[in-house]
């Protein structure tokens, strides 16, 4: 992430969260969840509010949550996000993982 986007989210993360976390995704969740085994791992790349990794958690998936904003990362575990940190979707290597890659929206 540059340091504009970053300084850009850590000021205005309270309000990303804010927009985004009560967001209705039973649409694409409809699409996404039938593909998963019971218990899948879901990497949840760029969670912001942490909205879909609960979700998910919730269903009984094991999952790994990260966004390149530290400041959305702190809201996103206080929002009950599990397994929450840092990181930028092109720091790993998904076609080594076993995890299913959910990307919700992803802006770097």
């Amino acid at each position: 992430m540059s340091d504009l986007n970053n300084a850009y989210d850590q000021h205005n993360a309270g309000m990303l969260f804010a927009d985004t976390v009560d967001v209705d995704m039973t649409l694409l969740y409809g699409r996404f969840l039938p593909l998963l085994p019971e218990a899948a791992q879901v990497r949840d790349t760029g969670c912001g509010s942490g909205r879909d990794a609960l979700a998910f958690a919730k269903r009984g998936h094991r999952v790994t949550a990260f966004d390149a904003s530290p400041a959305l990362v702190a809201l996103a575990a206080l929002h009950g996000g599990r397994g929450v940190g840092p990181g930028r979707g092109g720091d790993l290597d998904h076609r080594r993982s076993a995890a299913r890659p959910w990307l919700g929206a992803v802006a770097e």
